[in-house]
């Protein structure tokens, strides 16, 4: 079989016909998520705003609990709600094929990423890192070198932030030898 450049170059397949003629269930292990902002910098940004909004309508005036949790929650709902997720605007799929780890880079098509981007859709963008696992590779090895790809798989003027959290709270515990066999 001939590698995945290859055979769309030659138009042979679309990326699309590629990645549904092979088993994803067995080689896909979990995701990075990709954010615009820092979560600190939203946070800071969404508490100026909120005091404008508090300053423009006079919420602090407003004696009916009731008026005032619905100010709230329309001030929270026109923001765009909160970093979690709502700020996402790619991942990067972590695979296992033979003796490799092979990141996916899926990111908006948008131009400019802004907190609030009306039809958001997602879109493979190509490979953002490949890493071969050799036998004298350790755990700690094997997931070192993947943390770094990750890391390094964005441009940093994109200014992009790369949530690796869940990555190093789940690296603990996976016996990254056990996923190569054949290594």
């Amino acid at each position: 079989m001939k590698p995945l450049d290859t055979r769309i170059a030659f138009g042979i397949i679309n990326k699309f016909q590629y990645y549904n003629s092979i088993k994803v269930e067995d080689r896909y292990i979990f995701e990075v998520l990709i954010y615009r902002i820092k979560e600190i910098d939203f946070d800071t940004k969404y508490e100026i705003d909120r005091k404008e909004y508090h300053k423009k309508y006079m919420v602090n005036k407003i004696k009916d609990d009731d008026v005032k949790s619905l100010l709230e929650k329309q001030f929270w709902e026109n923001y765009g709600g909160p970093w979690l997720y709502n700020q996402v605007i790619g991942a990067i799929r972590i695979l296992i094929d033979g003796i490799q780890i092979i990141g996916e880079l899926w990111l908006s098509g948008k131009s400019r990423y802004t907190r609030i981007m009306k039809n958001k859709r997602i879109y493979l963008c190509g490979t953002a890192f490949e890493m071969g696992v050799f036998k004298e590779m350790t755990n700690n090895d094997i997931y070192q070198e993947v943390r770094k790809r990750i890391l390094d798989s964005i441009p940093k003027k994109r200014n992009l932030v790369i949530d690796v959290e869940c990555f190093d709270n789940i690296s603990k515990y996976i016996d990254w030898r056990k996923l190569f066999p054949e290594v």
